[in-house]
């Protein structure tokens, strides 16, 4: 090949880059809003004008009704240029983490399941190798001393042979005595609540359709563990952070300082290790999406699951319908862990699977954060579900993403005209729309 020929090429193959991945595309963004929330409207128009929103969805309800929801910029910028919709599905990460456990306290509601009892009352082969007093409690709040695997196992494994894995996670012995520290289960948690739920249900259904069935199908929540191939056409396809973008990024968070410098004295740390505990990561590839594991693999809306955490901050009714009973909400809510985290570092508050954090007025919320950004809450003092998702991952997936803190911020700063207007009471809304 000649010279000119491999500069033709190089040419070509740059304004093919150039033009799919690089693209200054028209913004697009729509949605509804009351009246009083307008100022967050006018946020996330001008994110997605600037082009700091790629593509994402942001969602409120607030005592038992949708009072803002938005979505703009792209599902995919690289191939088809599909704009956001508003049932556009988008990878959850660990977010899903809040929602299994939500559904393990729809469990315990159902008398299916008791945080205080063993794991191996549920799930008998569990019960071995320092395991055998390990309680779902323990489970939920990250505390069993499972963060990793001495010998990790594949997504594919999990998908096409789970009762192998199953027999990897019974002999798994604990990396610390379960119950005496916490530490973030990044990948192990899915596998092994999700077996817990499964074999703690009368049907030992999977955990997608388990999600599916209890609460997805019967309260209308656009969300499922798993992205199933028949709906992958509304997937959006995420585009992840690479290694500068992280390290630009925590040289401007003080919070993550501490993350980096253990990641860079150690990089065979625990926080490593909890990472690398499952092989073969979600990928945008239909196939490695439709994996069931409720550490990572969720797809949903903001609505959905601003929905569900709304059901919860609203005293756990929908309508006429209950979801959980007042007794549930307090055992799984109440904080049951307030200490350090051995991976993290920091100390960390948490209840029986979630998180709490503080909202603007400096009040405590519980939820979950996600990879690259993603975040969902309740907040039970003002009746509130939020939830804010994006497919451009950024470095911050603890709840800091600059983004959602905000739309956040704006709308608290709204709550004060929400609460005093009749408006969010009844069906009367704004729209945002450029498409």
């Amino acid at each position: 090949m000649s010279s000119s020929a491999y500069i033709v090429a190089f040419i070509a193959i740059s304004l093919y880059y150039f033009q799919f991945h690089h693209k200054n595309l028209p913004p697009a963004y729509e949605g509804i809003f009351l009246p009083e929330s307008r100022s967050v409207a006018e946020l996330f128009r001008s994110q997605v004008e600037s082009g700091q929103e790629i593509g994402g969805t942001f969602a409120v309800y607030y005592k038992g009704r949708l009072v803002v929801d938005l979505w703009g910029g792209y599902a995919d910028r690289q191939y088809d240029l599909q704009k956001w919709r508003n049932d556009t599905l988008t990878i959850t990460f660990s977010t899903t983490k809040g929602m299994v456990s939500i559904l393990a306290a729809k469990m315990v509601d159902q008398k299916l399941l008791d945080y205080n009892k063993l794991v191996s009352h549920y799930w008998p082969g569990f019960g071995c190798n320092g395991k055998e007093n390990v309680t779902v409690e323990m489970l939920l709040h990250h505390a069993a001393g499972l963060a990793y695997l001495n010998k990790p196992f594949s997504m594919l494994e999990l998908h096409h042979n789970p009762l192998k894995v199953e027999k990897v996670l019974e002999k798994e012995p604990p990396k610390w005595p379960p119950g005496t520290a916490t530490a973030y289960h990044a990948l192990t948690f899915g596998a092994y609540v999700d077996r817990l739920l499964t074999n703690a249900d009368p049907k030992h259904r999977r955990i997608d359709q388990l999600f599916e069935e209890e609460i997805a199908q019967p309260f209308d929540i656009d969300f499922r563990i798993g992205l199933p191939k028949n709906l992958s056409y509304r997937g959006a396809r995420f585009e992840p952070f690479g290694i500068n973008e992280f390290l630009r990024n925590a040289i401007k968070t003080p919070s993550m300082w501490m993350m980096v410098i253990k990641l860079l004295l150690n990089p065979n740390n625990l926080l490593s290790k909890a990472s690398n505990a499952v092989t073969g990561q979600i990928t945008n590839d239909p196939y490695m999406r439709e994996i069931a594991i409720s550490s990572v693999s969720g797809h949903g809306t903001a609505r959905g699951m601003a929905k569900l955490y709304g059901i919860l901050a609203n005293g756990g009714k929908l309508g006429n319908k209950q979801f959980l009973s007042q007794e549930t909400i307090k055992a799984f809510t109440d904080p049951k862990m307030i200490g350090e985290s051995l991976n993290y570092g920091g100390k960390i508050k948490m209840g029986r699977g979630l998180y709490y954090s503080k909202n603007p007025k400096d009040e405590d919320v519980y939820g979950h954060p996600g990879y690259g950004g993603q975040m969902a809450f309740g907040d039970p003092i003002h009746n509130i579900g939020m939830a804010y998702l994006t497919n451009d991952l950024s470095a911050f997936g603890y709840g800091n993403d600059p983004k959602f803190l905000a739309l956040q911020k704006e709308f608290y700063n709204c709550l004060g005209k929400i609460e005093k207007s009749k408006s969010s009471l009844g069906t009367q809304f704004d729209m945002l729309s450029v498409s």
